[in-house]
């Protein structure tokens, strides 16, 4: 790999990390600074602890899917010089960030629903059982 290639997957590689960790720091500095005053109840509080959990496996993850690819194997061919990190790590994480998106999603559908249709849904469900 050239300079160029380097500087290349370098970018963006540091741009991802920075992001995840400017995610990090965006959704935990609220979420202690509302659940140290009382403002999230109890239920909320341990989900968006889940998700947080979830946010910072994944950049666990993220880690150790990159550190498969810094070990220095014996280069014998010109396809071997490419850097590679494990596929096995990389679909981990890949699926650990749709699992992550999926709850989040799941939650915030949960939280915008009208409160009046869970209650229409528990009408619906009690005419069904007499």
């Amino acid at each position: 790999m050239d300079l160029s290639g380097f500087k290349f997957i370098f970018f963006w590689e540091w741009f991802h990390r920075i992001i995840g960790r400017s995610i990090g720091v965006i959704f935990g500095g609220p979420f202690a600074y509302f659940m140290l005053r009382g403002y999230i109840r109890p239920h909320l509080r341990n989900v968006l602890f889940g998700l947080f959990g979830l946010g910072a496996l994944q950049g666990a993850i993220g880690w150790w899917m990159v550190k498969s690819g810094l070990v220095d194997k014996k280069k014998t061919t010109e396809l071997d010089k490419t850097p590679r990190v494990s596929p096995y790590r990389l679909t981990v994480h890949a699926g650990n960030a749709y699992f992550l998106y999926g709850v989040l999603l799941w939650q915030t559908m949960n939280l915008l629903r009208r409160p009046q249709e869970s209650l229409i849904n528990m009408k619906n469900i009690h005419a069904h059982n007499q």
